[in-house]
């Protein structure tokens, strides 16, 4: 089966800035084995002052705005 899942990773802070990367998780497996485990990072979360910005990576507007809502 596949499966896709998106993840907030840990921050990295810099300066004033804590960024959290956003991923998309994609699993590959047949009966509890693992085939393939791939990530990729599809936009980023800036927290700055408490305000906080997305920054979109790869994402469509439309995924962009639905992902954003979650995280």
């Amino acid at each position: 089966m596949n499966y896709k899942k998106f993840f907030e990773l840990d921050s990295i802070t810099v300066a004033n800035k804590e960024i959290y990367p956003i991923v998309l998780l994609k699993l590959i497996n047949v009966k509890d084995t693992f085939f393939n485990i791939d990530y990729e990072v599809v936009m980023f979360k800036i927290i700055e002052n408490k305000k906080i910005y997305y920054k979109n990576v790869i994402l469509s507007q439309k995924d962009f705005e639905y992902v954003k809502n979650f995280f």
